[in-house]
């Protein structure tokens, strides 16, 4: 592993501004046999492939404007689902940043990643930790653990008002 970066770091919609090569989605059997969504741009045989981790209770909606600018870069992106998130499987347990690291192993050996930089962002960070921790890093160039917003500011409420929305609707959960 070549390195890593603990960042706090905004990123915003100024990122897709890069020309998208084509966002597309599927799924893949995580650790457990569940479902794990995912969405993907860029090159498929591309050298360096970039794998997003999303916080709790966010989907892969939240990397959008990251997969069409580092794709635009000629990097193969792909953001997932975390397990009980977006399109991928609910459980009402086994959703461990350790489970995760499972699914996160699943997708890396399923689509074939390698030369990945692995970012999590809030709980993904935790999820890309635990990976680190039980698999090691050989499929790993580098590591991005973000612990702040990904948002464009108050102007991420009218740019994305599904996610605001379902951020909303789980604000009583913190009451």
């Amino acid at each position: 592993m070549r390195s890593l970066c603990l960042l706090a770091l905004c990123c915003g919609a100024g990122l897709a501004s890069a020309a998208s090569l084509g966002i597309t989605q599927g799924f893949v059997a995580g650790a457990d046999q569940v479902e794990v969504h995912y969405r993907q741009d860029g090159p498929l045989r591309a050298a360096h492939t970039l794998l997003l981790v999303p916080g709790w209770r966010v989907s892969s909606l939240i990397w959008a404007a990251q997969l069409r600018y580092f794709a635009g870069l000629g990097d193969r992106v792909v953001a997932i689902d975390s397990r009980s998130q977006g399109g991928s499987s609910v459980l009402c347990s086994h959703n461990s940043p350790e489970d995760r690291a499972g699914d996160i192993l699943q997708v890396i050996a399923r689509l074939h990643l390698s030369h990945v930089t692995l970012v999590g962002w809030s709980q993904g960070a935790q999820d890309v930790s635990a990976y680190v921790s039980r698999f090691g890093t050989r499929e790993v160039d580098d590591l991005v653990l973000v612990d702040s917003p990904v948002s464009a500011g108050p102007k991420e409420a009218a740019a994305n008002p599904k996610f605001l929305t379902i951020e909303l609707r789980g604000i009583s959960l913190y009451s």
